[in-house]
């Protein structure tokens, strides 16, 4: 799963600097605000994303040597990653995680840290599954990233990718129109071209519609959420052997799920 979320963050990127560059262009602007417009975005919002995948990505680390009961070291960045969390902030200088979903991510940062320095395995599975709680917290900061969520952790009222994509399409409409009207006039050509362009980020952002693309990473999460509440029923009244699947399967589903997003974006 968070490869493929990572991906799809590099994509939104891309594709809001390609937009940058048609307002830029067809605007004949001699400022670099469309471009900026991308950075902070990326600063703020998409750096939101990064970090809660450094998460996902260090628990997902963390399972799978608990599984082999292998000794590992935590990363410096992953300790403060709560901190940076809460020291993001919007465009109109509003934090952007509520600060009891911080505490969610600082609490799977301590799972994290207590998985690689406890001496018994048994002993790190109980605190795994007294952190399933903080977990889906976890998962539903990232999923609001994308989607409409009941507990509503990043502020606002509409998730970052959301915004991120109405802002986008707001500007090509008014890219093309500028497109059909004066500059069809003068350079129909160069006019034609680059309205092909438009119609080419018009459909990317379509398929980033509701029902696509953010659609199936909800359901990817909502999936891995399935199988931390599974692990917490069952997993303290397992033998060692069903308990090493069973760390093995949530490790699984924490990295991967990644498929039916992979199908939403090809």
């Amino acid at each position: 799963m968070s490869t493929t979320i990572r991906s799809e963050l590099d994509v939104m990127d891309t594709l809001c600097l390609q937009r940058a560059e048609l307002a830029i262009n067809v605007g004949n602007r001699d400022d670099d605000v469309p471009r900026q417009d991308c950075k902070n975005f990326k600063a703020a919002e998409g750096r939101l994303g990064q970090y809660t995948l450094d998460v996902f990505d260090a628990l997902s680390t963390a399972l799978n040597n608990l599984a082999d009961d292998k000794d590992w070291s935590l990363s410096s960045d992953i300790s403060n990653v709560g901190t940076s969390i809460s020291n993001l902030k919007d465009k109109n200088g509003v934090q952007l995680v509520k600060p009891e979903s911080v505490g969610a991510v600082d609490k799977v940062v301590n799972l994290i840290a207590d998985i690689a320095t406890a001496k018994l395995r048994r002993d790190a599975v109980k605190h795994v599954i007294a952190s399933s709680d903080s977990m889906k917290e976890l998962g539903d900061l990232l999923k609001s990233f994308f989607v409409q969520t009941a507990t509503a952790p990043i502020s606002g009222t509409t998730p970052p990718y959301q915004t991120w994509i109405e802002i986008n399409q707001i500007s090509l409409d008014g890219i093309d129109a500028a497109l059909a009207g004066v500059l069809h006039k003068q350079e129909p050509i160069r006019a034609r071209e680059l309205r092909t362009q438009v119609k080419d980020l018009r459909v990317q952002l379509a398929a980033r519609g509701p029902t696509g693309i953010p659609l199936r990473i909800g359901e990817a999460i909502d999936t891995w959420k399935t199988s931390v509440d599974t692990f917490k029923q069952e997993g303290l009244e397992s033998d060692p052997k069903t308990l090493y699947t069973q760390l093995r399967e949530l490790a699984k589903t924490t990295k991967g799920v990644k498929d039916a997003i992979e199908a939403a974006r090809n």
